[in-house]
């Protein structure tokens, strides 16, 4: 019997790894892409159409609504129960043999998890399995997840599976991760560990699609995360530190580019006041940097987890995060950290930018391209087994 797929996408990030099991896993594949992200802006209509059965496009609810008797927000939770109806219609006609998921948190996993008649297969979700969280905030956040279900179980009618915590729930049958991990593990099922992050394999299916630009220059790109205007990181201290590491750093690279997180609201203007030479839109952050063709290339962030997976093909990678007071290692564990380097001050920030091997671009891309030969393997295995 031929195999059916269902994947339920929520960053394009997700798209990507999708696209690498439709491409290894024979077979129809429904794609559900949520509107948290700009579809249209990060496909590739032709490759997409050849790749799956079929796309659909499904409302995300928005959680700032609380007041059912607001007609503004009634508008808004008819449109949400209208996507969801069309999405329970095409999970029924489907009839899928897997569901692969991105996060068993996110409500709209939840309701196609609802009903136990698939294979669900769970897809590490960045660095969320690897983030230290004590028993208090575990608590907390579930507290959060049920009321929220509470409401819209109510307002929309719909059923939806509880949430008992990241890779720990029921309905999971197979939950694939990147890296082993020392967090507790106590009430997660099955587990597939990688070894690798599957982010990054999975561009690699893509990277030979590209014409490489062959260019001389040195560049450093910056890995946005939409965290500025937050109480962890106001506007004020998020553009001063990117304009002190574009004049720190001006003698070592020739360009500096930024690259916005799909969910981030920066002002290209602001950026570019601050001596960025260019604001990358629209695509995957890591594609964008493999396929660059730079001679020399170095990667900075906070914590974004393109971050982490660049550093995985031998990009020298760094975390700012220092700078605004934050202790990555007292946040994730080390598995993630690895190949990451955590300056203390800007005179640090130069030392490592310095001191780095060189790699280019082209270098980089062909190690994703050979980790996509390993989960080309792991795919069939996942799915086999």
């Amino acid at each position: 019997m031929e195999r059916r797929v269902l994947h339920v996408v929520f960053r394009p990030s997700h798209l990507a790894v999708s696209r690498a099991i439709a491409d290894t896993i024979s077979g129809k594949h429904l794609l559900v892409a949520s509107t948290e992200f700009d579809f249209d802006c990060y496909s590739s209509h032709e490759l997409d159409s050849k790749l799956f059965t079929k796309i659909i496009k499904i409302e995300k609810p928005d959680f700032r609504t609380r007041k059912l008797y607001d007609y503004g927000e009634r508008m808004k939770i008819q449109k949400v129960k209208e996507s969801i109806f069309l999405l329970n219609r095409e999970v029924r006609t489907f009839n899928p043999e897997f569901v692969v998921i991105y996060s068993d948190e996110h409500i709209l996993s939840r309701i196609v998890l609802a009903d136990k008649n698939s294979k669900y297969i769970l897809i590490e979700d960045g660095m969320v399995a690897y983030k230290k969280t004590s028993l208090m905030s575990r608590l907390r956040r579930k507290l959060r997840e049920n009321t929220r279900d509470f409401f819209w179980k109510t307002a929309t009618g719909f059923k939806i599976s509880p949430w008992e915590g990241y890779g720990r729930t029921d309905f999971v049958d197979l939950f694939v991760k990147s890296f082993n991990s020392n967090l507790d593990n106590s009430k997660v099922r099955k587990v597939k560990v990688l070894g690798y992050p599957c982010f990054i394999a999975s561009l690699g299916f893509r990277i030979t699609d590209f014409q490489f630009r062959s260019k001389s220059e040195r560049a450093l790109f910056f890995i946005g995360q939409g965290l500025q205007g937050t109480n962890s990181y106001p506007d004020h201290e998020f553009y001063s530190l990117l304009a002190k590491l574009r004049d720190g750093l001006s003698g070592h690279f020739e360009r500096f580019i930024y690259l916005p997180h799909p969910m981030e609201k920066g002002n290209s203007k602001r950026i570019t006041d601050c001596g960025f030479s260019e604001v990358v839109t629209g695509r995957i952050a890591e594609l964008t940097v493999l396929t660059s063709g730079y001679s020399s290339i170095q990667v900075c962030s906070l914590s974004s987890t393109a971050l982490i997976n660049l550093s995985f093909v031998g990009i020298p990678s760094f975390s700012l995060a220092s700078m605004l007071g934050t202790d990555l290692s007292l946040l994730f564990g080390e598995e993630v950290l690895v190949n990451l380097k955590c300056p203390k001050s800007f005179t640090d920030i130069v030392e490592v930018a310095e001191n780095s091997p060189p790699v280019s671009a082209t270098a980089a891309s062909g190690e994703a391209r050979a980790l996509a030969e390993t989960f080309h393997s792991d795919l069939r295995t996942i799915f086999d087994s």
